[in-house]
């Protein structure tokens, strides 16, 4: 259970605390209405606005972090601009990069009694899911093959005999396509080495979004090894030290026995292995868990997992 302070228990606590440090009030203030203001940022909803009421006792620095004129009933001055670059420092500080947009809305509600009063208002920016970047690219490789397909019509031969005013039930033209003869290859690569080993299901159900009859993929494992595992097992293998070499490999392998090199190679990964040289690095797509690239080819796409939910 916290204990809960009394107001002379608090100004003993800040009198000692600027004597013994030692720091100036200002900056104890400051310090206060920062750890403030990042409690409220992590743990109070941004769909609500944030009153922030400042008094004119030795509370009213701590709120308004502006610079006291005096204390015991005497008037405090509140600087919004100074105020507001507190904010932003407390959000930046945070580390996660919560803001795509962080509109910190200052509006004065005069002065009276009770001080100044603002209003904080902030604007979360969600990031994305990293199988958005699969999907993304999916639909793109969907619409640059299969909708592209020649279409034409033609006069059932068995109805050629039959005289042209002959009327007959139902349409004696018939709309055909394409047959499909070959899928879009795809292989996945998961990095069981240890560091991406938390993202087996997420692999496999990005995997699992691609539909079957448009694609051909093609599921693995790998460390040193490359481990061939399914959909339907859902198994993970491997668990020793990382080469990208490998992958590289097996993809040869796929276009010889197939005939043809995968249209993308998806890999996830920390980064840390050997170096690679694909054929095609432009196919290649990494997701990377630590941001360590001195191995991928600068012409791969690169995604860094932090940047996704």
């Amino acid at each position: 259970m916290l204990p809960i302070y009394t107001a002379s228990n608090i100004r003993q606590w800040d009198e000692y605390t600027i004597k013994n440090e030692p720091v100036n009030s200002i900056d104890l203030m400051e310090r206060a209405a920062k750890a403030c203001v990042v409690w409220l940022v992590k743990n109070v909803s941004s769909e609500h606005p944030i009153d922030i009421v400042c008094g004119n006792g030795n509370n009213g620095g701590d709120g308004g972090e502006g610079e006291s004129k005096g204390a015991g009933g005497k008037k405090i001055s509140t600087k919004p601009t100074d105020f507001e670059d507190m904010i932003k420092e407390a959000v930046e500080g945070m580390g996660s990069n919560p803001t795509k947009e962080v509109s910190d809305y200052m509006t004065s509600r005069g002065e009276g009694a009770l001080g100044n009063e603002y209003t904080v208002t902030r604007k979360f920016a969600k990031k994305p899911k990293w199988e958005t970047v699969i999907r993304k690219w999916t639909l793109k490789a969907i619409k640059h093959k299969f909708l592209k397909i020649k279409r034409w019509g033609y006069t059932n031969q068995r109805l050629n005999s039959m005289p042209k005013n002959y009327i007959i039930k139902g349409d004696t033209r018939q709309m055909t396509q394409d047959k499909i003869k070959n899928k879009i290859r795809v292989a996945f690569f998961l990095d069981t080495s240890g560091s991406c080993i938390g993202l087996a299901d997420r692999f496999f159900n990005a995997a699992s979004s691609l539909p079957d009859d448009k694609f051909e993929v093609d599921l693995y494992c790998f460390d040193t090894k490359v481990y061939k595992t399914t959909l339907k097992s859902s198994k993970v293998y491997g668990g020793g030290g990382t080469s990208f070499d490998i992958i590289e490999d097996e993809c040869q392998r796929i276009k010889s026995e197939k005939g043809v090199y995968p249209e993308a190679v998806f890999v996830i990964t920390d980064g840390y292995g050997n170096d690679v040289h694909p054929e095609v690095p432009e196919k290649w797509h990494w997701f990377l868990s630590a941001n360590y690239t001195n191995c991928i080819p600068e012409t791969s796409k690169i995604y860094n997992l932090d940047d996704f939910e």
